[in-house]
């Protein structure tokens, strides 16, 4: 770690702003890729919007959500933004604040709709804010041109998780646009341009104030980008954020005391850990887990077969009985292999330690602590927002780093092939994911009459 080095920093820009926006025509493309993305979640999405709307009735009777107005437990996601300011948990301190504004909003604005809208902008965001991370830490003077992170973004945005995230009115496309956000904002410091004590304060509060364990990821990630020889350096700022980070907890845990009677993200802490942590925990096992591998990084890339694996809450996810087909296999797995080799190539540089940081600490704690295998069967893949992220980002690193060459043009033709075949596979997989919902339900509506 001693020999970390900076290998894009070159220009220091006077803002974060400055940075993102500095280039028009990034812009123009940044802009295309947001509409189209959007219109992608919207389109993709509506037909299940409409199916629960015009069977309401029934499959409210089924719904395991406490009565919120969207039915459909897919991989098990839970509508949480319909559950009020009220509900506050450690896992998500502060996340209620914003759900509870945004149902309130939703109630006037078309409810399920609403939040369709909402967050397949943020999504189609998330998408953009890869193109933006590539190209800044690609070549300034533009050899690296707009192809790879083009592609790249494309690719992240084509990715199962981002469309079906983009319909669930569920926490983790928010905190997966807020982790993307913060990587981003470590690069622009990373690559020569002042830390600003307040914004990284700030994006440390909204990555814990979505998901607890999003703090560790995040201070992890800010440790490399500051780390140097000189200790002083690095330990004072990280001190004054941390400091600044407490006040804003204690400021937000202030105003949900006063604002909902008492009551904030700290009390019952030991119920809300054994309810929604350590019951979901279990150890690993190769033969009877070694799909996880699929769940959590392949996945939420390309939809899997989907299923009803429990009637009695109506819960849909991943068909473990259907064998994955074979190009599943070989873009997944490809797509890993070249991240391996981007941190290899890169491992001398904070750019490639910091992605490492968030597949790590994923891995730590999904397959080594096995947080997620005792309820192994209802899917991994709704974790994805935390990490598959910097898969693509290092896969990419290592392609644009290659000299320009026939080998350099055989990967770009293979990423826009992943990228379309990934797009085909999840328009098709979606569109089938709802016909399985539907036969569901018509089963157990024949068997309630019988």
């Amino acid at each position: 770690m001693n020999n970390l080095i900076h290998p894009h920093a070159s220009t220091k820009f006077n803002s974060f702003a400055a940075f993102l926006f500095h280039n028009r025509r990034d812009n123009v493309v940044a802009a295309v890729l947001f509409f189209c993305f959007s219109a992608l979640y919207i389109f993709m999405n509506i037909p299940f919007l409409s199916y629960m709307e015009q069977n309401a009735k029934v499959l409210s009777q089924h719904s395991p959500f406490y009565g919120a107005p969207f039915f459909l437990n897919i991989f098990n996601f839970d509508p949480s933004f319909y559950y009020g300011f009220l509900n506050m948990t450690v896992i998500h301190p502060f996340m209620s604040l914003l759900s509870g504004n945004l149902y309130k909003i939703s109630e006037l604005a078309g409810g399920n709709l609403f939040f369709l809208f909402v967050q397949s902008a943020l999504n189609a965001l998330s998408a953009v804010l890869i193109y933006y991370y590539l190209r800044r830490r690609g070549d300034h003077d533009g050899q690296v041109g707009i192809g790879f992170p083009f592609w790249f973004a494309s690719f992240f945005g084509v990715s199962s998780y981002t469309i079906f995230t983009a319909m669930i009115p569920d926490s983790y496309g928010y905190a997966q646009f807020v982790i993307i956000l913060s990587v981003l904002y470590l690069a622009y410091v990373d690559m020569g341009s002042n830390l600003g004590k307040w914004p990284a304060a700030t994006l440390a509060f909204l990555n814990f104030g979505i998901t607890l364990t999003n703090i560790v990821t995040y201070f992890g990630a800010l440790f490399v980008t500051l780390f140097t020889k000189k200790y002083g350096q690095m330990i004072r700022p990280i001190i004054r954020i941390s400091v600044y980070f407490i006040i804003l907890i204690v400021i937000f845990s202030g105003m949900q005391l006063l604002l909902f009677d008492g009551k904030s993200w700290f009390n019952n802490m030991q119920q809300n850990l054994e309810n929604g942590g350590f019951t979901y925990a279990a150890p690993f096992s190769f033969a009877h887990h070694w799909k996880a591998v699929y769940m959590l990084f392949i996945s939420p890339i390309l939809t899997p077969d989907m299923t009803l694996i429990n009637p009695g809450i109506v819960a849909f996810a991943t068909n473990l009985s259907q064998p994955y087909p074979i190009y599943v296999t070989i873009i997944g797995f490809a797509l890993l292999a070249l991240a391996i080799a981007g941190f290899v190539r890169g491992i001398r540089t904070k750019e490639a330690w910091t992605m490492a940081v968030y597949i790590g600490f994923a891995i730590a704690l999904h397959l080594v602590v096995g947080y997620g295998l005792a309820v192994f069967e209802y899917d991994l893949y709704l974790y994805a927002g935390h990490y598959l992220f910097a898969v693509f980002l290092l896969a990419a690193s290592f392609l644009m780093g290659m000299k320009r060459g026939k080998l350099r043009m055989i990967g770009m033709i293979f990423i826009i092939t992943c990228t379309i075949v990934t797009l085909g596979n999840n328009v098709i997989k979606h569109n089938d994911s709802l016909q399985v919902i539907k036969e569901s339900y018509v089963q157990l509506g024949n068997k309630e009459v019988k």
